[in-house]
């Protein structure tokens, strides 16, 4: 420690102007014979402190310096000169005189705090914490260390450990503002937004304007579907920095969330004008591309242009393909992979799931590309079907088509589009011969180097919607689609349909789905059928500022608030269905329809009344009812939308066939024979690769013949 050279941390314009052989020792050696007195010592401290807080670190050292040539053990100058090297850059420099500090000064903390930011920045993790528990002990109400050590154990990804620091250096200063800030930051992490709420709540207090807790407790609200406070916390934050994309882009989530596509998507435009990075603005882009779907403002030849230019932005029209082994043999087995951020608790898991349990393991090799970021159950019991797993939420763009490459991937199916964590821009590279979109996304890609889009003829009818594609229609028998019901869902319950009761209308709808128009709509129905209420549950209606806004929408219909019960989500799948089954008749949203929603219902003993419009997004419940015989209950327009939910709740004879026939009229559908789908799904496959292997560049359309 004695050898260490003075200089090793200045060079260039900051170099000190001393010989640079000299160590520390030797130099206070060489100046020993200066006499100072000691009001030009404290005028040396001051000093070095101003210009330390200045910025002009270089003369800060060198005033530090000057100092310790007078007092060989100032603290005050040790102190500064570690400083001054540390905010130079010198962190070896600024080690030897923390260190020095800490032998000279065993019973003062602050050198040992410090030399432990350093030893943290070194990357001696261990020694640091070492110097921390030593401040600490120096002195137990001395918070810094705490602090300090929290983001040591963060840096070893201990994060109970970390949570406690933050939170023992918050008791001993609870005006810390990196406390609240890191704390909440790793509850976040943790999913644990209801106590990064209350952490973000408590540096609001000290902090009221900060935006960075601001902005934190408006993501974490958000998450807890809180929106409505979300929203005024958002608010609050852009009056204070109008121009932050990071709340705007909160406030546009908050707003589609609620049913404010609108908004949504002028609060996204902003935010990607201000975008400061690419992968940021084609984020940014995704969103606006899928809010534009729950709204009727938007055509769709207008939505078509906007995936188009999302192509022109972020995805390459020059890609090559690469040719995989045994590409000239038509009839080999096949190697598909899917990728997909949704192999987890998700609506898409959940409709995948039986298909990748009936391939074909004889002429099918699956391979399922996860790029999941909060892994559950759902996701341990994908791995354990007989496919081959890859994780690459940590792999970029170029290391996952490596990896496709390597694998042999014929076929490679996106199932997630231009939803949230989609890995679009790995498609953009080609990394398999053939490519498909499917399943997770109601709308075409954009992107040139995707190959083929799976739907039906009558969520997709022919001549409806190819020039909104980039893709070719696949259009499978039956739905696009396969349900497997939840294992545990309960027994269709009795209702008693042939009595006087008053009738329960249902939407267990995503909330995003429910406009204003749409609740206008449901308004209609209800002042026709006397006495009947409409229950709306959705992620979302915990909020009270919520429900109210809801309310006073029906309230301008002149539907009082007793015939609008509005519920939060339930706790489990099992009291989910329960409730549902406890509803009359579903009222299904439009312009973007149920899938999920739907099923459930249907399976429920529950009938869906819906209404077919003229892109897929407003067709799926058409699609979806059709496969199960149930056409009857497609609308082609609004009022024929109102009318039959009106007529359907007046027949309860009608009501009742349904609640005793409805699940067995599932079960013997085309929706839900997995093995079949499978089937047809493969079959198209082997019609893409054949036409493929033969060099057939023309991109067809695959009929449904073909495809079976």
């Amino acid at each position: 420690m004695n050898g260490c050279p003075l200089l090793i941390a200045l060079s260039g314009k900051n170099r000190l102007y001393l010989h640079p052989s000299h160590t520390y020792n030797t130099f206070l050696l060489h100046l020993s014979g200066s006499h100072m007195q000691e009001e030009q010592i404290e005028n040396l401290i001051l000093r070095s402190t101003q210009l330390l807080e200045k910025g002009r670190f270089a003369e800060a050292a060198s005033a530090a310096h000057l100092l310790l040539t007078r007092d060989q053990v100032n603290r005050e100058g040790l102190q500064l000169l570690g400083n001054a090297y540390h905010a130079l850059g010198e962190t070896e420099a600024a080690l030897y005189f923390f260190s020095r500090g800490c032998e000279l000064y065993p019973g003062i903390p602050l050198f040992q705090n410090n030399r432990g930011l350093l030893l943290r920045e070194s990357g001696r993790l261990s020694e640091a914490l070492e110097a921390f528990a030593a401040a600490i002990a120096l002195n137990p109400d001395y918070y810094l260390p705490w602090y300090n050590m929290g983001l040591v154990r963060q840096d070893q990804q201990s994060v109970t450990e970390a949570i406690h620091c933050y939170k023992k250096a918050l008791q001993l200063n609870p005006r810390h503002l990196a406390s609240y800030t890191n704390l909440g930051l790793l509850q976040a992490q943790q999913v644990d937004f209801a106590a990064a709420v209350e952490t973000y709540e408590q540096g609001l207090k000290a902090y009221p304007d900060d935006i960075k807790l601001l902005s934190s407790i408006s993501s974490a609200l958000t998450e807890l579907g809180l929106y409505g406070k979300a929203l005024a916390y958002c608010n609050r934050a852009l009056m204070l920095a109008p121009d932050q994309t990071e709340l705007l882009t909160i406030k546009g989530i908050a707003s589609y969330k609620t049913g404010k596509a609108l908004e949504a998507v002028q609060c996204f435009r902003k935010a990607m004008t201000l975008a400061d990075d690419s992968v940021s603005g084609r984020r940014l882009y995704d969103n606006i591309l899928l809010a534009m779907h729950y709204t009727n403002r938007y055509s769709a030849d207008e939505i078509a242009e906007e995936h188009r230019q999302w192509a022109r932005l972020f995805a390459s029209s020059h890609f090559r393909t690469p040719i995989p082994a045994k590409a000239d043999e038509p009839q080999r087995p096949l190697q598909v992979g899917y990728v997909s951020p949704d192999f987890c608790a998700h609506p898409v898991a959940f409709f995948i799931e039986p298909i990748l349990a009936s391939h074909d393991q004889a002429s099918h090799k699956i391979f399922c590309y996860a790029n999941v970021s909060r892994p559950d159950s759902i996701t341990a019991q994908l791995q354990l079907l007989p496919i081959v797993w890859r994780d690459i939420s940590s792999l970029t763009d170029a290391e996952c088509a490596e990896l496709i490459k390597n694998d042999g991937i014929d076929i490679l199916v996106d199932l997630a589009g231009h939803t949230c964590q989609n890995r679009l821009p790995l498609f953009t590279l080609k990394p398999a011969p053939l490519q498909v979109t499917w399943l997770g996304y109601p709308d075409t890609t954009g992107v040139a180097a995707i190959d083929y889009r799976f739907s039906d003829v009558v969520a997709d009818p022919v001549g409806m919607t190819e020039r909104h594609h980039s893709e070719e229609l696949v259009r499978l028998p039956g739905a696009f689609l396969c349900f497997r019901p939840p294992a545990n869902a309960p027994a269709v319950a009795e209702r008693e349909h042939l009595t006087a009761r008053p009738l329960t209308f249902s939407s267990f709808n995503n909330l995003a789905k429910v406009s204003p128009e749409m609740m206008a709509v449901w308004a209609n129905i209800l002042l026709q059928v006397a006495d009947a209420t409409l229950l709306i549950k959705a992620f979302g209606l915990e909020d009270e500022s919520i429900r109210e806004e809801i309310r006073s929408v029906f309230r301008a219909c002149g539907i009082p608030d007793e015939r609008v019960i509005l519920l939060g989500r339930t706790p489990n799948v099992l009291s989910h269905l329960t409730m549902l089954s406890q509803t009359d008749i579903a009222l299904d949203t439009f312009p973007y329809n149920g899938t999920t929603t739907t099923c459930e219902a249907l399976w429920m003993g529950v009938p869906v009344v819906t209404l077919s419009g003229s892109t897929h997004v407003s067709r799926v419940g058409a699609s979806i009812l059709r496969s199960v015989g149930l056409s009857e209950l497609v609308a082609q327009t609004e009022n024929e939308y109102l009318e039959l939910a009106v007529q359907l709740a007046k027949n309860r004879e009608r009501l009742a066939r349904y609640r005793r026939d409805l699940r067995n009229m599932m079960l013997n559908s085309t929706l839900l024979d997995a093995a079949t789908f499978t089937r047809n799904l493969e079959q198209a496959y082997r019609t893409m690769w054949r036409r493929w292997c033969s060099q057939d560049s023309g991109r067809n359309l695959i009929t449904p013949d073909q495809a079976v």
